[in-house]
């Protein structure tokens, strides 16, 4: 695959897939997963989840919410695996095979949900061909508590105040700063703001 080809987004059969589990980890996968189904708050928090107790009870206080997104996802064949396996530990192998499902089954909107897929693929993993050396020198208490506050709140209205705490730290990656200004949409796992928190 190069470059081009990954950063594609309107490619009907999405070549992203075929290699995003050999560059993302589990936990970035489930956090695209859990960014596109909506609301996925219990697979979010999975995918940062220390023990397998604490998930348990997560899930089970999300009952609620987990029925509703059931009811929508129901109407897409395929989804209900998505949703399985935000919740469940897997390997990156079948969460990515589960997206894959997920757009061989999509309905008559299948170019709206590959280029949204791909979309948070690129705002999750960002691009493999360019990896960036991220200082800690910009790694400031300023930068930190702006990616902190928008990793918690999934309010990322704050990105481009980011982008200037990192230029003022003595940032100078271009991949860094245009993704931080750029319209998004951003999620939690954002590659920038994963770059900032260490994680």
């Amino acid at each position: 695959m190069t470059e081009a080809e990954w950063l594609n987004r309107d490619d009907p059969f999405p070549r992203q897939l075929a290699i995003v589990h050999q560059v993302a980890t589990v936990r970035k996968l489930q956090l695209i997963a859990a960014a596109y189904i909506r609301g996925a708050q219990a697979s979010e928090k999975h995918a940062d989840a220390k023990r397998c107790d604490d998930l348990v009870e997560e899930i089970a206080d999300q009952i609620r919410p987990w029925d509703a997104i059931s009811a929508e996802l129901s109407q897409r064949p395929g989804n209900w695996r998505l949703t399985h396996v935000v919740q469940v530990p897997q390997e990156p192998t079948t969460v990515a095979k589960a997206l894959r499902s997920l757009i061989a089954t999509s309905p008559s909107d299948i170019t709206r949900s590959v280029r949204e897929i791909v979309g948070l693929i690129l705002e999750v993993v960002g691009n493999p061909f360019r990896p960036v050396a991220f200082s800690p020198a910009w790694r400031t208490s300023t930068a930190v508590a702006l990616a902190t506050q928008m990793y918690a709140s999934r309010d990322f209205g704050a990105m481009p105040i980011l982008a200037d705490a990192l230029q003022d730290a003595g940032c100078d990656s271009d991949d860094i700063l245009n993704h931080s200004r750029g319209p998004g949409p951003h999620v939690r796992g954002c590659w920038v703001v994963d770059l900032v928190l260490g994680k």
